[in-house]
Protein backbone atom coordinates (compact mmCIF):
# COMPACT_ATOMS: atom_id res chain seq x y z
CA UNK A 1 0.00 0.00 0.00
CA UNK A 2 1.28 3.67 -0.75
CA UNK A 3 0.83 6.54 1.71
CA UNK A 4 1.10 10.16 0.14
CA UNK A 5 1.27 13.27 1.93
CA UNK A 6 -0.85 16.36 2.47
CA UNK A 7 2.11 18.59 1.26
CA UNK A 8 1.45 19.56 -2.46
CA UNK A 9 1.31 23.10 -4.69
CA UNK A 10 -1.88 23.83 -3.73
CA UNK A 11 -1.95 27.37 -1.34
CA UNK A 12 -4.15 26.82 1.31
CA UNK A 13 -5.47 29.24 2.60
CA UNK A 14 -4.71 29.49 6.30
CA UNK A 15 -2.81 32.05 7.91
CA UNK A 16 0.64 29.78 8.25
CA UNK A 17 0.90 27.59 5.43
CA UNK A 18 4.13 26.23 6.24
CA UNK A 19 2.71 25.18 9.71
CA UNK A 20 -0.52 23.82 8.55
CA UNK A 21 1.05 21.64 6.62
CA UNK A 22 3.68 20.10 9.09
CA UNK A 23 0.32 19.72 11.28
CA UNK A 24 -1.14 17.26 8.67
CA UNK A 25 1.62 15.28 9.04
CA UNK A 26 -0.07 14.12 12.45
CA UNK A 27 -2.90 13.45 11.25
CA UNK A 28 -2.94 12.14 7.82
CA UNK A 29 -1.62 9.08 8.68
CA UNK A 30 -1.85 7.37 12.63
CA UNK A 31 -1.68 4.62 14.26
CA UNK A 32 -5.20 3.69 13.52
CA UNK A 33 -4.18 2.94 9.95
CA UNK A 34 -1.17 0.70 10.82
CA UNK A 35 -4.01 -1.60 12.55
CA UNK A 36 -6.49 -1.30 9.45
CA UNK A 37 -3.50 -2.57 7.45
CA UNK A 38 -2.17 -5.57 9.59
CA UNK A 39 -6.10 -6.58 9.95
CA UNK A 40 -6.36 -6.45 5.71
CA UNK A 41 -2.68 -8.02 5.53
CA UNK A 42 -0.58 -5.94 4.34
CA UNK A 43 3.55 -6.58 4.09
CA UNK A 44 4.97 -3.23 3.27
CA UNK A 45 3.50 0.19 3.23
CA UNK A 46 5.19 2.90 0.34
CA UNK A 47 5.94 5.83 2.41
CA UNK A 48 5.63 9.13 0.06
CA UNK A 49 5.33 11.10 3.08
CA UNK A 50 9.12 12.22 3.09
CA UNK A 51 9.13 14.98 0.22
CA UNK A 52 11.67 17.43 0.56
CA UNK A 53 9.38 19.95 1.43
CA UNK A 54 8.58 18.12 5.28
CA UNK A 55 12.72 18.47 6.03
CA UNK A 56 13.83 21.30 4.27
CA UNK A 57 13.08 24.87 3.12
CA UNK A 58 13.59 26.34 0.15
CA UNK A 59 15.13 29.64 1.97
CA UNK A 60 17.08 27.47 4.33
CA UNK A 61 19.21 24.70 2.73
CA UNK A 62 21.54 22.13 4.28
CA UNK A 63 19.46 22.83 7.55
CA UNK A 64 16.75 20.12 8.51
CA UNK A 65 13.39 19.76 10.36
CA UNK A 66 13.93 18.09 13.55
CA UNK A 67 10.27 18.46 14.44
CA UNK A 68 9.07 16.94 11.08
CA UNK A 69 11.96 13.96 11.35
CA UNK A 70 10.13 13.02 15.02
CA UNK A 71 6.97 12.47 13.27
CA UNK A 72 8.23 10.00 11.12
CA UNK A 73 9.87 8.47 13.70
CA UNK A 74 6.95 8.29 15.22
CA UNK A 75 5.07 7.05 11.67
CA UNK A 76 7.91 4.18 11.66
CA UNK A 77 7.39 2.71 15.53
CA UNK A 78 3.91 2.35 14.76
CA UNK A 79 5.11 -0.10 11.83
CA UNK A 80 7.71 -1.59 14.16
CA UNK A 81 4.87 -2.74 16.46
CA UNK A 82 2.77 -4.08 13.21
CA UNK A 83 5.65 -5.71 11.84
CA UNK A 84 4.50 -3.99 8.63
CA UNK A 85 7.80 -2.99 6.54
CA UNK A 86 8.54 0.75 5.41
CA UNK A 87 9.97 1.98 1.41
CA UNK A 88 10.47 5.24 1.92
CA UNK A 89 10.22 7.26 -1.12
CA UNK A 90 11.06 10.72 -2.50
CA UNK A 91 8.01 12.29 -3.92
CA UNK A 92 9.44 15.63 -4.19
CA UNK A 93 12.40 17.21 -4.87
CA UNK A 94 13.91 20.44 -5.21
CA UNK A 95 13.43 22.41 -8.68
CA UNK A 96 10.88 19.25 -9.49
CA UNK A 97 11.97 15.81 -11.31
CA UNK A 98 9.37 15.52 -13.85
CA UNK A 99 6.55 17.75 -15.83
CA UNK A 100 3.90 16.98 -13.20
CA UNK A 101 3.27 19.04 -10.30
CA UNK A 102 2.99 16.46 -7.95
CA UNK A 103 7.11 16.41 -7.91
CA UNK A 104 7.06 19.81 -6.21
CA UNK A 105 7.00 22.95 -8.30
CA UNK A 106 4.21 22.57 -11.01
CA UNK A 107 6.25 21.01 -13.34
CA UNK A 108 9.13 22.76 -13.41
CA UNK A 109 11.53 19.52 -13.92
CA UNK A 110 14.87 21.28 -12.86
CA UNK A 111 16.39 19.01 -10.73
CA UNK A 112 18.33 17.35 -13.68
CA UNK A 113 20.43 20.55 -14.95
CA UNK A 114 20.91 22.74 -11.65
CA UNK A 115 23.91 20.94 -9.09
CA UNK A 116 22.96 22.91 -6.28
CA UNK A 117 19.27 21.49 -6.45
CA UNK A 118 21.19 17.59 -6.75
CA UNK A 119 23.77 18.65 -3.97
CA UNK A 120 20.71 19.14 -1.64
CA UNK A 121 18.56 16.08 -2.75
CA UNK A 122 21.68 14.12 -2.16
CA UNK A 123 22.78 15.63 1.23
CA UNK A 124 18.96 15.21 2.21
CA UNK A 125 19.07 11.10 1.41
CA UNK A 126 22.17 10.82 3.29
CA UNK A 127 20.55 13.15 6.71
CA UNK A 128 17.77 10.05 6.01
CA UNK A 129 20.27 6.87 5.76
CA UNK A 130 22.09 7.61 8.33
CA UNK A 131 19.06 8.19 10.32
CA UNK A 132 17.44 5.25 9.53
CA UNK A 133 20.28 2.97 8.93
CA UNK A 134 19.68 0.36 11.67
CA UNK A 135 16.44 0.25 11.22
CA UNK A 136 15.18 -3.06 9.92
CA UNK A 137 11.57 -2.60 9.55
CA UNK A 138 12.82 -0.10 6.63
CA UNK A 139 13.50 -2.04 3.57
CA UNK A 140 14.86 0.34 1.99
CA UNK A 141 15.37 3.93 0.04
CA UNK A 142 13.11 4.84 -3.31
CA UNK A 143 15.21 7.74 -4.28
CA UNK A 144 12.92 9.54 -6.73
CA UNK A 145 9.29 9.19 -7.74
CA UNK A 146 8.50 8.60 -11.30
CA UNK A 147 11.25 10.73 -12.56
CA UNK A 148 11.22 12.43 -16.01
CA UNK A 149 14.95 12.96 -17.63
CA UNK A 150 16.07 14.22 -21.16
CA UNK A 151 18.58 12.87 -22.02
CA UNK A 152 18.59 9.43 -19.26
CA UNK A 153 22.34 10.36 -19.01
CA UNK A 154 20.94 13.18 -16.65
CA UNK A 155 19.08 10.56 -14.47
CA UNK A 156 21.86 8.40 -14.69
CA UNK A 157 24.23 11.33 -12.60
CA UNK A 158 21.65 12.14 -9.84
CA UNK A 159 21.24 8.43 -9.07
CA UNK A 160 24.94 7.65 -9.28
CA UNK A 161 25.48 11.30 -6.74
CA UNK A 162 22.71 9.80 -4.14
CA UNK A 163 23.43 6.66 -4.16
CA UNK A 164 27.21 7.53 -3.42
CA UNK A 165 25.95 9.98 -0.53
CA UNK A 166 23.78 6.83 1.00
CA UNK A 167 26.28 4.14 0.84
CA UNK A 168 28.86 6.92 3.06
CA UNK A 169 26.86 6.11 5.69
CA UNK A 170 24.03 3.20 5.24
CA UNK A 171 25.07 -0.25 3.23
CA UNK A 172 22.89 -1.99 4.68
CA UNK A 173 18.88 -0.83 2.78
CA UNK A 174 17.86 -1.53 -0.50
CA UNK A 175 18.19 0.60 -3.05
CA UNK A 176 15.14 1.41 -5.42
CA UNK A 177 15.55 2.89 -8.80
CA UNK A 178 12.77 4.28 -10.45
CA UNK A 179 12.74 4.16 -14.42
CA UNK A 180 12.48 7.10 -16.39
CA UNK A 181 9.94 8.66 -18.01
CA UNK A 182 7.16 8.23 -15.02
CA UNK A 183 8.61 4.75 -14.25
CA UNK A 184 8.17 3.13 -17.17
CA UNK A 185 11.73 2.98 -19.40
CA UNK A 186 15.02 1.64 -17.93
CA UNK A 187 16.38 1.66 -21.53
CA UNK A 188 19.91 4.00 -21.47
CA UNK A 189 19.92 3.36 -17.31
CA UNK A 190 23.64 2.88 -16.53
CA UNK A 191 24.68 3.08 -13.10
CA UNK A 192 26.88 0.52 -10.90
CA UNK A 193 24.61 -0.90 -8.39
CA UNK A 194 25.63 -3.42 -5.76
CA UNK A 195 24.13 -6.43 -4.54
CA UNK A 196 22.06 -4.44 -2.35
CA UNK A 197 20.35 -2.03 -5.19
CA UNK A 198 17.19 -2.85 -7.37
CA UNK A 199 14.86 -1.44 -9.95
CA UNK A 200 11.10 -0.26 -9.64
CA UNK A 201 8.66 0.38 -12.33
CA UNK A 202 5.16 1.55 -12.06
CA UNK A 203 2.21 0.04 -14.17
CA UNK A 204 -0.81 2.05 -15.34
CA UNK A 205 -1.25 0.71 -18.64
CA UNK A 206 -3.10 1.75 -20.73
CA UNK A 207 -3.15 5.26 -19.37
CA UNK A 208 -6.70 6.18 -20.42
CA UNK A 209 -8.20 3.15 -18.81
CA UNK A 210 -6.07 3.34 -15.60
CA UNK A 211 -5.33 6.89 -14.93
CA UNK A 212 -8.49 8.64 -17.15
CA UNK A 213 -10.82 5.98 -16.18
CA UNK A 214 -12.17 5.65 -19.75
CA UNK A 215 -13.08 2.46 -21.65
CA UNK A 216 -14.08 -1.17 -20.32
CA UNK A 217 -11.59 -4.34 -19.32
CA UNK A 218 -11.60 -6.20 -21.42
CA UNK A 219 -11.77 -5.38 -24.79
CA UNK A 220 -11.11 -7.48 -27.30
CA UNK A 221 -11.58 -5.13 -30.16
CA UNK A 222 -9.41 -2.59 -28.47
CA UNK A 223 -6.66 -4.92 -28.20
CA UNK A 224 -7.22 -4.67 -24.32
CA UNK A 225 -6.65 -7.70 -22.68
CA UNK A 226 -4.94 -10.39 -20.82
CA UNK A 227 -2.91 -11.38 -23.33
CA UNK A 228 -2.05 -7.70 -23.78
CA UNK A 229 -1.49 -6.91 -20.06
CA UNK A 230 0.93 -9.65 -20.06
CA UNK A 231 3.28 -8.10 -22.94
CA UNK A 232 3.43 -4.93 -21.84
CA UNK A 233 3.72 -5.94 -18.23
CA UNK A 234 6.87 -8.34 -19.48
CA UNK A 235 7.89 -4.95 -21.89
CA UNK A 236 8.29 -3.00 -19.02
CA UNK A 237 10.19 -5.60 -16.88
CA UNK A 238 12.52 -6.78 -19.63
CA UNK A 239 15.63 -4.87 -19.19
CA UNK A 240 15.56 -6.52 -15.11
CA UNK A 241 15.16 -9.70 -16.72
CA UNK A 242 17.71 -9.55 -19.04
CA UNK A 243 20.48 -8.26 -16.79
CA UNK A 244 19.40 -10.25 -13.65
CA UNK A 245 18.39 -7.11 -11.66
CA UNK A 246 15.57 -7.37 -9.04
CA UNK A 247 12.53 -5.49 -9.82
CA UNK A 248 9.37 -4.04 -7.42
CA UNK A 249 6.44 -3.04 -9.36
CA UNK A 250 5.87 -0.19 -6.97
CA UNK A 251 2.57 1.35 -8.06
CA UNK A 252 -0.38 0.26 -10.26
CA UNK A 253 -4.11 0.24 -9.77
CA UNK A 254 -7.10 1.87 -12.11
CA UNK A 255 -9.50 4.54 -11.58
CA UNK A 256 -12.65 3.08 -9.80
CA UNK A 257 -14.77 4.56 -12.60
CA UNK A 258 -13.01 2.06 -15.09
CA UNK A 259 -15.45 -0.52 -16.41
CA UNK A 260 -14.65 -3.71 -14.76
CA UNK A 261 -11.68 -1.88 -13.12
CA UNK A 262 -11.16 -4.75 -10.30
CA UNK A 263 -11.22 -7.36 -13.06
CA UNK A 264 -8.03 -5.45 -14.27
CA UNK A 265 -6.52 -5.26 -11.00
CA UNK A 266 -6.75 -8.51 -10.18
CA UNK A 267 -4.98 -9.56 -13.41
CA UNK A 268 -2.91 -7.57 -13.09
CA UNK A 269 -1.67 -8.95 -10.00
CA UNK A 270 -1.92 -12.34 -11.21
CA UNK A 271 0.62 -11.52 -14.12
CA UNK A 272 3.02 -9.86 -11.50
CA UNK A 273 3.03 -13.09 -9.05
CA UNK A 274 3.14 -15.02 -12.53
CA UNK A 275 6.68 -13.16 -13.12
CA UNK A 276 8.16 -13.32 -9.48
CA UNK A 277 7.10 -9.63 -8.84
CA UNK A 278 6.56 -7.87 -5.61
CA UNK A 279 3.75 -4.85 -5.61
CA UNK A 280 2.52 -2.00 -4.06
CA UNK A 281 -1.03 -0.54 -4.85
CA UNK A 282 -1.44 2.92 -5.28
CA UNK A 283 -3.08 4.19 -2.53
CA UNK A 284 -4.26 4.63 0.58
CA UNK A 285 -6.22 7.55 0.94
CA UNK A 286 -7.32 10.77 -1.24
CA UNK A 287 -7.45 14.17 -0.04
CA UNK A 288 -8.67 15.67 -2.97
CA UNK A 289 -12.13 15.48 -2.96
CA UNK A 290 -12.70 13.35 -5.62
CA UNK A 291 -14.50 10.15 -5.77
CA UNK A 292 -12.95 8.59 -9.03
CA UNK A 293 -9.68 7.96 -7.76
CA UNK A 294 -7.71 4.58 -7.44
CA UNK A 295 -7.71 5.16 -3.79
CA UNK A 296 -8.90 3.02 -0.87
CA UNK A 297 -10.23 6.03 1.31
CA UNK A 298 -11.59 9.13 -0.42
CA UNK A 299 -13.54 12.11 0.92
CA UNK A 300 -16.56 13.46 -0.15
CA UNK A 301 -17.39 17.09 -0.68
CA UNK A 302 -18.58 17.92 2.85
CA UNK A 303 -15.49 17.15 4.07
CA UNK A 304 -13.92 20.13 5.99
CA UNK A 305 -10.59 19.40 4.72
CA UNK A 306 -11.79 20.30 0.95
CA UNK A 307 -13.62 22.96 1.88
CA UNK A 308 -10.91 24.52 3.93
CA UNK A 309 -9.06 24.03 0.59
CA UNK A 310 -12.15 26.09 -1.39
CA UNK A 311 -11.60 29.03 0.75
CA UNK A 312 -14.78 28.18 3.32
CA UNK A 313 -14.63 29.90 6.88
CA UNK A 314 -13.73 26.73 8.92
CA UNK A 315 -11.65 26.24 11.65
CA UNK A 316 -7.80 24.92 11.09
CA UNK A 317 -8.02 22.69 13.88
CA UNK A 318 -11.57 20.65 12.78
CA UNK A 319 -10.05 20.82 8.84
CA UNK A 320 -6.63 18.89 10.14
CA UNK A 321 -9.38 16.46 12.37
CA UNK A 322 -11.12 15.59 9.04
CA UNK A 323 -7.79 14.06 7.65
CA UNK A 324 -8.55 11.51 9.67
CA UNK A 325 -9.39 8.02 7.90
CA UNK A 326 -12.64 7.96 9.87
CA UNK A 327 -13.64 10.93 8.38
CA UNK A 328 -13.19 9.34 4.75
CA UNK A 329 -15.25 6.78 2.92
CA UNK A 330 -13.86 3.62 2.20
CA UNK A 331 -14.38 1.72 -1.00
CA UNK A 332 -15.48 -1.84 0.41
CA UNK A 333 -15.26 -3.95 -2.57
CA UNK A 334 -11.33 -2.45 -3.19
CA UNK A 335 -10.68 -3.22 0.32
CA UNK A 336 -11.77 -7.02 -0.24
CA UNK A 337 -10.09 -6.97 -3.40
CA UNK A 338 -6.79 -6.00 -1.87
CA UNK A 339 -7.49 -8.53 1.29
CA UNK A 340 -7.80 -11.57 -0.80
CA UNK A 341 -4.56 -10.48 -2.60
CA UNK A 342 -2.35 -9.48 0.38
Amino acid sequence: MDFGSARGDVEIPVSDPDAFNDATLDHVLEESDFVLLKNMGAHTVRLSLNTYKDFEDDDNPYTYREDNFLKLDKIISWAEKYEIYVILSMRQSPGGHNTSPHSGHNGDNELWKNAEYQNRLAALWKEIAGRYKNKEIIIGYDLLNEPEADPVSDLNDVYARIVQAIRLVDKHHIIFLEGNNFATEFAGLDITLDANSALSAHFYWPGDYAVEGIGTYPSVADGFTYESLENKIMERIGFAVNNNIPLWMGEFGAMSCAGNYLDYDQDVVTLFEAHGLSWNYWHFKNIKGVTNTQALYFMNGDNIFLRLLQGEDVAESDALEALKTEYFIERSELKAFLEDNY
